[in-house]
């Protein structure tokens, strides 16, 4: 995948397309590095990414990472760790692209993104985002506490708040809502 064979002059490698051949036929590679151990030896490592959010519509999946990087279009449902996205539109997109949302839901996207994100930031590490209505943003963690977050604004303070009441209130399997 990387391009480089047994045999290849050390000097020939360029950096640059190694990691565009790496990071485009395997999308679940972040960054990749090389370092040259003269006179025969070339070290490849790669920075993996994993999957973040999944946005989904009528049994047809996008994963993407946390940077929007597209890491698979599918019909597998979700797994467990992984952020659902609702209020989107779902865009199948090449692997290894960085998602482009539907026209007129860039401000969505990006609101589903940071949200996720402060969700993870607190603790809060898996759940369904909803932005169908951005006045009327709400984040249900593990399927069973649905956190009400209005606008948006202030997202890293009601995400703390949602966490420390889940861990006082609702640590095991209560429902519940904040």
């Amino acid at each position: 995948a990387s391009g480089v064979i047994k045999g290849d002059r050390l000097l020939a490698v360029r950096e640059k397309r190694v990691k565009e051949l790496l990071t485009t036929e395997l999308p679940y590679i972040k960054d990749v590095s090389i370092s040259y151990g003269f006179p025969d030896t070339l070290t490849i490592t790669v920075t993996p990414t994993k999957d973040k959010l999944m946005i989904s519509e009528k049994n047809k999946y996008v994963r993407l990472d946390a940077d929007g990087k597209v890491l698979s279009n599918s019909k597998t449902k979700m797994k467990d760790g992984l952020f659902r996205v609702q209020g989107l539109t779902y865009k199948k997109q090449e692997v290894s692209t960085v998602y482009i949302p539907v026209k007129g839901e860039e401000s969505k996207y990006e609101m589903a993104r940071k949200i996720a994100l402060e969700a993870e930031k607190a603790g809060l590490s898996k759940g369904t985002v909803d932005v169908t209505d951005l006045q009327k943003i709400t984040f249900t963690y593990d399927g069973r506490i649905r956190i009400y977050l209005g606008d948006g604004k202030n997202l890293s303070d009601k995400m703390e708040f949602a966490s420390k009441t889940i861990a006082a209130a609702a640590p095991d399997k209560q429902t519940g809502y904040i």
